[in-house]
């Protein structure tokens, strides 16, 4: 008889044996299984999550880390400079890149679009007394790529953008949204007079207009967003987008730097007193926009950049938004990895006293076929395939329910945390200082995209460790039938 078959038949007429080692693989397979499954649900989350959030980032002051030192008037902040963001720009993960210089205006004359509110909410004026009632942001383009249409943010609906000796010159051109153009009956080729109005004076009491004549030469739709009608509070800063974009107009960065700096000069003018900032301290101020090439480079994006940087600064990206808010997954991933470390060490040391102990009893069989003239890489070979006869069977079964069982904590561990981080990220809301980045992220959208599915990849990567566990178990009693003695087994 082969040793196959001596194999198969000793597994099924040694039942308690069989029964015990299968049981054991059945439940140490249970936590592989459902462990590797997490591992394999939150990889493809993050991995997917990431994509859809892009990979853009931006150099900015880190308020959380540095907060108590910027809040010493000690501490000098110095502005990024341009020579700084090319750096930055030049590294090899950058695709391409841009840096705006950012102000507003605010005038009488010229009328903003209304700000709209999702349903059943109030439209609040904050504007009363004398105050301008209509406030327009000023983006400043430097890049010929113009970003913003690059990145989707807007579309062009008619028009052009900058040319590059618009740019240089800092030509007083502008690109405006078409409910903005439709309100003050503009068009492309038309010139629109700003009336930007400056309160001045220790009591914002003196009233200053400086007409900057722009020409229109392109007019954009903000791009669609889509709205979460589980969350209002999504709603609500989806819809601050919206406002901000419609009344935003995009100028060459050295025509808002001009007009910008003037108003600081007439402001400084006005009321020395006042203690305003100098001009200077303006004109170095940009916000950069840096698009890699894949989202998977972020972080090596950021360590390369990081030396780059003026003091207190730091790269943020779009998948940071993940990382706030994704913790709960990452957390989930971790212990995992534990949990797969600690069942295949248990694995391993469980399965190989045990098969130990059952060849121990089994050495007058063993001693027998050797004595016979059986060679010992048969014995062997029997051994394994007994080992991996009851092994396959056990893991098999336990592949389809750890996964149930993996299913089942995660998606009880994941709703009450994802829920209360959604809860703090609502009440933080929407802020200016995020606007270079557009593609929101709640933790429903993460919660849906979190999927325990029996793909190939987890089947293939569980039955490699398993059985690779399994094989590593079986090395203890395989040294002892090698050193078997049949001459001292049968006296």
């Amino acid at each position: 008889m082969n040793f196959a078959k001596r194999a198969l038949r000793s597994v099924t007429r040694q039942k308690g044996k069989t029964i015990i080692l299968f049981a054991i693989l059945f439940v140490l397979g249970n936590l592989i299984a459902g462990a590797t499954s997490i591992q394999q649900a939150t990889g493809n989350v993050e991995k997917e999550t990431k994509r859809k959030l892009g990979a853009t980032a931006t150099a900015e002051i880190d308020y959380e880390k540095y907060a108590d030192k910027l809040n010493s008037s000690e501490v000098d902040v110095k502005p990024l400079k341009v020579d700084t963001i090319k750096k930055i720009g030049e590294l090899k993960y950058v695709k391409y890149y841009d840096y705006s210089f950012p102000g507003n205006f605010m005038t009488e004359k010229l009328k903003s679009v209304p700000e709209e509110q999702p349903e059943g909410e109030e439209v609040i004026n904050s504007v009363g007394g004398d105050m301008p009632s209509n406030f327009f942001f000023v983006r400043g383009i430097g890049s010929e790529k113009f970003l913003p249409v690059q990145q989707k943010e807007i579309s062009l609906k008619s028009g052009r953008v900058f040319t590059a000796e618009e740019l240089e010159k800092g030509k007083d051109v502008a690109v405006v949204s078409a409910k903005f153009a439709e309100l003050n009956n503009l068009s492309v080729g038309k010139q629109m007079i700003i009336d930007n109005t400056l309160m001045l004076g220790s009591d914002g009491g003196e009233k200053k207009t400086n007409d900057i004549p722009v020409e229109i030469v392109g007019i954009f739709e903000p791009a669609k967003l889509e709205t979460n009608k589980k969350s209002k509070e999504q709603d609500f800063n989806q819809m601050m987008q919206m406002n901000e974009q419609n009344n935003t107009f995009y100028m060459p960065n050295n025509s808002v730097k001009a007009h910008v700096t003037k108003m600081m000069e007439q402001f400084q003018e006005a009321n020395k007193a006042a203690g305003a900032a100098a001009p200077g301290s303006m004109e170095d101020y940009y916000v950069p926009t840096f698009v890699l090439n894949s989202p998977d480079e972020v972080e090596a994006f950021k360590q390369e950049a990081k030396p780059l940087l003026p003091k207190y600064y730091a790269i943020m990206a779009s998948t940071d938004q993940y990382d706030s808010i994704g913790g709960s997954l990452k957390t989930l991933n971790k212990i995992s990895g534990y949990v797969v470390i600690i069942a295949v060490a248990s694995t391993v040391l469980i399965v190989s006293l045990l098969v130990l102990l059952f060849t121990r009893d089994r050495k007058k069989e063993l001693g027998i076929y050797l004595s016979i003239g059986e060679k010992r890489t048969k014995i062997i070979g029997q051994v394994i395939l007994e080992i991996l006869t009851i092994s396959a069977v056990a893991l098999i079964l336990s592949l389809i329910t750890g996964n149930f069982i993996g299913s089942g904590v995660s998606d009880v561990l994941l709703r009450s945390d994802l829920l209360e981080q959604q809860k703090s990220l609502n009440d933080f809301g929407y802020t200016l200082s995020q606007a270079w980045q557009r593609t929101t992220l709640t933790s429903e959208e993460v919660q849906k995209a979190y999927k325990i599915t029996f793909s190939s990849t987890y089947i293939l990567s569980f039955l490699t460790i398993g059985l690779g566990t399994v094989l590593l178990s079986a090395i203890l009693p395989l040294v002892y039938i090698l050193r078997l003695n049949p001459k001292k087994i049968m006296l």
